[in-house]
């Protein structure tokens, strides 16, 4: 009988270590460090920290910032609004997050006519931090969307604002260049 428990208790350990690994999660798989290993990488520039990972065909990232207002980041082949790609979130209310895909119009940006490229996307604030998660293709073939590449030299453009009206001029801006590994 003595025997018989240790191996029972190793069993129920190991079916429960089983379970919790073949869980799916809605979420896009962002990295939760940015020591640029394998598992991804985080940059923080402007107040902004963008964590990414290449999952496949798609771009995992989340983009947060200390602020109740909204958060973006952009990529582009220069340190430019015009003609970049990007992504703008906030949260209002308790949860109700918008997530809106966007391109560079000289130093303003608009609306995608094509919403389409977002998937997984959610959001959280809390402790006066936004935090955005989602996934996009890294080619979706849409004209206002920047094709992005494993391994390509791109310009990610961060930014925030402290309203949750993505019109309103952001507080905080800045520029990186990065390889997306």
């Amino acid at each position: 009988m003595k025997k018989c428990v240790p191996i029972w208790i190793c069993a129920c350990l190991i079916l429960g270590m089983v379970l919790s690994c073949n869980k799916k999660s809605t979420e896009p798989d962002v990295p939760s460090g940015g020591d640029g290993t394998a598992t991804g990488f985080t940059e923080t520039v402007a107040g902004v920290t963008f964590k990414w990972k290449i999952n496949g065909g798609n771009l995992d990232c989340e983009v947060s910032a200390q602020t109740a207002g909204w958060v973006a980041v952009g990529f582009n082949s220069t340190a430019s609004m015009s003609g970049a790609d990007f992504i703008l979130g906030y949260v209002t209310g308790a949860s109700a997050v918008t997530v809106r895909d966007e391109h560079g119009t000289g130093h303003t940006h608009a609306l995608d006519a094509v919403q389409h490229i977002l998937s997984g996307a959610t959001g959280t604030e809390s402790g006066g931090v936004t935090t955005i998660k989602f996934s996009i293709p890294l080619n979706s073939g849409d004209a206002d969307d920047f094709a992005l590449a494993k391994g390509a030299s791109i310009v990610v453009l961060f930014a925030y604002g402290t309203t949750d009206n993505p019109t309103f001029q952001h507080a905080s801006f800045g520029t990186k260049q990065v390889v997306l590994n």
